[in-house]
């Protein structure tokens, strides 16, 4: 991906990033995010959109602890979805329909104990 865009935006580096079902990749850096077309097996991997700010992008996530950063993402086995995270924030994002579904605070320390 030799855009000028994508190297603008990752010079900060990649937060988090996810692909749907339609060859289309999303990446997160700090509070911007782009969609590119990933094209599997081939050298034309294109931007779709951005780099712009991740509420433009999804505006569902508008006042949310999203809006500003995406540390990493999941794709849910629905084939629509995606979780999103940043700290101890989950939430489900419809990638179809462009909605957010659910949100999830996690307490991982309280599963699994102190990390570190």
């Amino acid at each position: 991906m030799s855009s000028p865009c994508f190297k603008k935006l990752f010079e900060n580096g990649i937060d988090g990033s996810f692909a749907n079902n339609q060859k289309a990749a999303f990446f997160f850096s700090r509070n911007q995010c782009a969609k590119a077309d990933f094209a599997p097996h081939s050298v034309d991997a294109r931007l779709l959109m951005g780099p712009i700010a991740i509420t433009a992008m999804f505006p569902c996530l508008t006042d949310t602890v999203f809006a500003n950063a995406i540390s990493a993402a999941m794709k849910s086995n629905d084939g629509k979805s995606v979780f999103l995270f940043n700290g101890t924030q989950c939430i489900l994002l419809n990638y179809e329909s462009m909605t957010c579904e659910e949100t999830k605070n996690h307490s991982f320390e309280n599963r699994i104990g102190p990390v570190g």
